[in-house]
């Protein structure tokens, strides 16, 4: 009966107790002792040597209460980790390293969590600095009228205007690149835009090349000239900004791949020493880095081993990255004013390529090889026809290579795409390499059939081709020009390389359509050459003003000098006054005259100089243009346009050799020509305090044949020199020039002290008073 009874205690509901008693008594045998609630220990426990366990510290708090608390307890602890678990979900990767690191700290769930929300709440409360710029025209170069064109595609783009209102902020992408809105209203016209709002708003040089392969090469591995590891990240970075994007002569990725991992199936120190001597120009933080000549910078130091390296690769069995450095090196020695030693470079390139049938023979065993040698064999293709185009040679290359040039795929996977991020903002931008490299080739196909066809005409490749095969080059052109891709129509544009893409398009329209601005008949859609030549050259300005305002002159780039030349000489043509004794040929002086907004053509797609124009304009006079410019509303000269070519060429001058070159020839011509501009352009030439000509000058009095005399072959445009002489030749001629100018001064000085000798004397005689003072009385 007792066992009875205790059984049913057992199992009957127990009164709850108050949270003053312990935890401990369940572990009691047989009776259960009461608590009586003592502290730090009851009785029982006391007395039993057993821990006792308070359910609350509270001695006030039931134990209905306390249980209730220690669930909530349980369950926001849990919410945290959940919340932590979100974190390491959705943050970027800087935010998840940062996480990782308080979780190695063995900081608690609850202190991360605060962490990270104190974080935002000080990102939501700090004001954003105001990241959109654009680099105002000096006085002397502010907008002419002449190209307040409204049918001027360009300035119509969104990259010409700053003051666009900001559209509605997009969500980031997951993967960490900037979206665009795909249907955005610009002046009235809805488009495809292809960059975000800030794209068109920061300059190119104020983002940075995001590439994690960059930041683990090792400089040691590669070249002897420095150990420092982030000088050579460093200039890499500026290389792959700067240069590349614009010369291609290499397949990036596999490039990279092999840089970071120590490995020479795609890379060779010959390449990286050609690379970083590219880059040492554009390393703003050294006021001398145009001084190639000088054994104490860096970009002679980085060409002096590669240098080396080649005279060893030479004795090697050939390779593709002999041939990649071969091209970089070439592009180097042009832009240093030594094309004659690069232009060798380039033939040697080719001769290799051929050794190793590069055009010739597509091995396909090695899926990856075989894609860097098509690869490389059409930029060797493509850079040889741009450099012997403009050098007025036979191209080294006769035909293009026997197999179709890489697809856009292709080239995206070998040349990867240039991911920058711009200040300010999370999300990385992609720069559409691959669209620009296979455009670029095209054109550059176009430009070797050209140069063909102008050599079969005549000698040397000097003369013109024929009207009718200018025009089927300029149906073949427009056509290029119309097919574009949506990235590199003109309202999308904004990176310095797609600017060049369409600098390059009207240079060749302007090169084409020279020699025949003096013939009346309308040659296409009743456009005359004229017309032709006179809208390339507006489009060619426009393009080159707005490079100025997004992105200034005075960073890095190695081929817009060329563009800078030819606008600054036609525009200085415009300036020089009509006569028989002008340097410029008669057949050139058609282009003086400037299209008027009347005459401008009518819209098409792109506004393009190629093709429609209105019923108006088709059936007015091929020569109204002319004829409307000789009235009172002619535009004034460009002076203004000439002013900022030569600004760009002081400003590359400090980057590139050739650029100072370039602007010294135009300043001697000026001179000559226009005087009066001779103010302006030493205010130019002072603006900086570092002379390259001049430093160049004292180091050969000091270092003798050390510094080597320019070896530059390059003829100098039509519409600088009609005789298109090489330029060494106008150099020495413009040294003549200044030499004849010195001795004319030390004469007139000479002549000036005897005057004043015999005033002197004449004063003894006369006693007191100055000759002046008597000849006055």
């Amino acid at each position: 009966m007792l066992y009875q009874l205790q059984e049913v205690r057992v199992k009957a509901p127990q009164r709850l107790r108050s949270a003053p008693f312990c935890r401990v008594p369940s572990l009691f045998t047989g009776e259960v002792p009461e608590c009586d609630g003592k502290r730090p220990a009851c009785s029982p426990c006391d007395g039993a040597s057993v821990k006792c366990t308070y359910l609350s510290e509270n001695p006030e708090e039931t134990r209905t209460s306390a249980t209730k608390r220690k669930y909530d307890e349980v369950a926001s602890r849990l919410s945290q980790y959940e919340e932590l678990w979100t974190l390491l979900q959705t943050r970027n990767d800087q935010d998840i390293q940062e996480i990782v690191r308080l979780i190695r700290e063995k900081k608690d769930a609850e202190w991360i969590v605060r962490y990270v929300r104190g974080g935002d709440l000080i990102k939501q409360t700090r004001v954003s600095p105001e990241t959109r710029f654009r680099y105002a025209f000096p006085d002397f170069a502010n907008w002419p009228t002449l190209f307040h064109d409204p049918d001027d595609p360009y300035l119509k783009a969104q990259i010409f205007d700053i003051s666009l209102p900001r559209t509605r902020p997009t969500l980031p992408d997951p993967r960490g690149f900037a979206s665009a809105e795909s249907t955005p209203t610009l002046r009235g016209a809805t488009i495809r835009k292809v960059y975000p709002e800030f794209v068109y708003e920061v300059p190119y040089h104020a983002a940075a090349v995001h590439d994690p392969r960059i930041s683990c090469v090792k400089a040691s591995m590669w070249t002897s000239v420095t150990s420092d590891d982030d000088l050579v990240r460093k200039l890499l970075g500026i290389y792959f900004q700067f240069e590349y994007p614009r010369n291609r002569f290499f397949a990036k990725e596999p490039f990279l791949d092999d840089l970071a991992n120590g490995e020479m199936r795609f890379c060779s120190p010959l390449l990286v020493n050609a690379i970083l001597a590219n880059a040492a120009h554009g390393l703003q933080d050294d006021t001398q880095r145009v001084a190639y000549w000088t054994p104490q910078s860096l970009s002679y130091l980085f060409l002096a081993e590669a240098k080396s390296l080649w005279d060893t690769e030479c004795q090697r069995e050939p390779s593709l990255p002999t041939i990649q450095a071969a091209m970089v090196l070439s592009l180097r020695y042009g832009a240093d004013g030594n094309d004659k030693l690069g232009d060798p470079l380039l033939q040697q390139a080719v001769a290799i390529a051929e050794h190793m049938e590069l055009f010739t023979r597509y091995d396909s065993k090695d899926p990856v090889l075989s894609k860097v040698r098509a690869f490389t064999a059409w930029s060797l293709f493509s850079w040889q026809a741009v450099a012997c185009y403009h050098n007025m040679k036979a191209p080294y290359v006769s035909e293009p290579p026997s197999f179709a040039s890489p697809d856009l795929n292709t080239i995206s996977g070998l040349t990867g795409d240039i991911y920058l991020r711009y200040p300010g903002q999370g999300a990385m931008i992609q720069s559409y390499l691959g669209s620009s490299v296979k455009a670029e080739t095209e054109l550059h196909c176009i430009m070797q059939d050209i140069n063909v066809e102008c050599r079969r005409a005549g000698v040397l490749g000097n003369s013109p081709p024929a009207l009718q095969s200018a025009v089927g080059f300029y149906t073949r052109l427009d056509k290029w020009f119309q097919e574009l891709p949506e990235e590199l129509q003109p309202h999308n544009i904004v990176m310095p390389h797609q600017l060049h893409l369409h600098m390059q398009y009207y240079t060749v329209l302007i090169q084409l359509f020279e020699s025949w601005t003096s013939n009346p008949a309308a040659i296409f859609n009743g456009r005359t050459a004229q017309d032709i030549a006179l809208i390339a050259r507006a489009r060619l300005e426009t393009l080159i003003r707005i490079y100025y305002l997004r992105h200034s002159f005075t960073h890095l780039d190695s081929i817009l000098v060329l563009y800078l030349l030819l606008l600054g000489s036609i525009s200085l043509r415009l300036i020089a006054p009509r006569r028989s004794s002008s340097p410029y040929p008669s057949n050139l002086l058609a282009l003086t005259d400037a299209p008027s907004s009347s005459t401008s053509p009518g819209s098409s797609r792109h506004s393009s100089p190629s093709t429609t124009v209105t019923q108006d304009q088709s059936k007015r006079s091929p020569n109204s243009q002319t004829e409307g410019l000789s009235s009172e509303n002619s535009p004034p000269p460009p002076t203004t346009t000439f002013l900022l070519c030569a600004q760009g060429l002081r400003d590359q001058g400090q980057n590139n050799y050739l650029g100072m070159m370039m602007f010294n020839i135009l300043y001697n011509l000026a001179k000559k020509i226009k005087p009066n501009l001779c103010k302006d352009l030493d205010n130019i030439k002072l603006s900086y305090t570092y002379d390259p000509v001049e430093k160049r000058a004292q180091d050969k009095a000091k270092l003798g044949d050390v510094v080597k005399d320019i070896e530059m072959q390059w003829p100098v445009f039509r519409w600088v020199d009609d005789k298109c002489k090489g330029m060494g030749t106008v150099l020495k001629e413009l040294e003549k020039l200044s030499i004849d100018e010195q001795e004319e001064g030390e004469q007139q000085q000479k002549q000036k002290e005897v005057k004043d000798l015999n005033e002197a004397e004449l004063e003894e005689e006369l006693g007191v008073l100055p000759v002046r003072q008597v000849v006055d009385r």
